[in-house]
């Protein structure tokens, strides 16, 4: 690819969205920056949730705002409404992290100099609004990466991050060529494959009465976390073990900027559920931040699967990266004795 097509990239700010492609009830376009706009309306989406959704072949892109795009950056001519070969990076702030990250891109994109109008067969309505458009590209130049921390993992700074970051408004020019160089290597590097799946809904918690296979499962749980935090995919962090100190998670999970309190549920069946101790749930509201539940679930198989659940803040639950949501349903116990005569 020449230099000249290099240097024509354009960073659109949006709200966080799994998927893009429609304003789905099980996928919100999440962020302040959205709130701030819709919070009157209670709305759950942004124009931006059909970005990635192939409508004749084409994805069309919106985002927050009205903002014009200066396309005399990006080597439109002066007095020019649109200009050709762009690279058009989406990116938005994590729910789970607070960081901004590449989400996807368009190649080979037409991008306007202010907000386009669909035209008949173009674009998308939401709220019965038709949606003006920023960007338009053909559906097979656009890619969207997984809503995971290790997929969605290229960081955007802002202005407070380093100089020259991305601010207020939704477009952005990066930082150089150097940054610039970053991006297209990190996109031509990647393999495109991506794919979510979706935990079951759980029905009720295992018994498991053998103390030998339950020591088994609780082991093979710990390892098959253990394994997570320290591959890339989990952050490339080093892992501790806090079992025997009962602080009301199993493992210290270490990384460069934080520290993950890691408590482990580990079952032999197919379903991720599992009781918390008082002291558990006490801490897992009291650290929601950092605190992370780990279930592994068909523990005494080859193949155990992992569920990773976060709280979203700006949700108010608990998650895992493809959205499958944790049931919490709270027990009362107590404990009775002979009162003395």
């Amino acid at each position: 690819m020449s230099e000249e097509k290099r240097s024509k990239i354009l960073f659109l700010n949006v709200g966080w969205m799994k998927r893009y492609e429609g304003p789905a009830a099980d996928d919100p376009t999440r962020g302040p920056y959205f709130g701030r706009l819709n919070r009157s309306e209670r709305r759950q989406h942004g124009h931006e949730c059909y970005n990635f959704s192939d409508r004749g072949g084409f994805c069309f892109g919106a985002h927050p705002g009205s903002v014009g795009t200066d396309i005399q950056k990006l080597g439109g001519r002066h007095g020019s409404e649109s200009v050709d070969e762009v690279l058009v990076v989406w990116f938005s702030r994590n729910p789970r992290t607070g960081k901004a990250v590449i989400v996807g891109w368009y190649e080979h994109a037409t991008v306007y100099r202010i907000f386009r109008k669909p035209r008949r067969g173009e674009g998308h309505s939401l709220y019965g609004e038709p949606i003006s458009y920023k960007a338009k590209a053909r559906y097979r130049d656009c890619k969207l990466l997984n809503d995971t921390d290790s997929d969605r993992s290229f960081p955007i700074p802002n202005r407070f991050e380093k100089a020259g970051g991305y601010g207020q408004s939704a477009n952005w020019y990066g930082l150089g060529t150097d940054f610039l160089e970053k991006v297209w290597k990190y996109i031509l590097d990647l393999d495109g494959s991506h794919k979510a799946t979706r935990p079951g809904k759980p029905t009720a918690p295992p018994v498991n009465n053998d103390p030998i296979l339950k020591l088994l499962v609780e082991q093979n749980a710990i390892r098959v976390a253990t394994e997570f935090y320290n591959s890339p995919a989990g952050g490339s962090r080093k892992v501790e073990s806090v079992e025997r100190e009962n602080l009301g998670w199993d493992l210290d999970a270490i990384g460069e900027h934080d520290t993950l309190k890691v408590e482990v549920k580990g079952v032999s069946a197919q379903e991720p559920i599992a009781e918390l101790t008082p002291n558990e749930f006490a801490r897992m509201n009291e650290h929601n931040s950092f605190w992370v539940l780990f279930i592994v679930t068909n523990c005494l198989s080859q193949k155990p699967k992992s569920f990773e659940f976060r709280y979203m803040h700006d949700a108010n639950r608990w998650e895992t990266a493809d959205g499958g949501i944790l049931s919490i349903r709270q027990k009362v116990a107590a404990v009775v004795t002979l009162m003395p005569s």
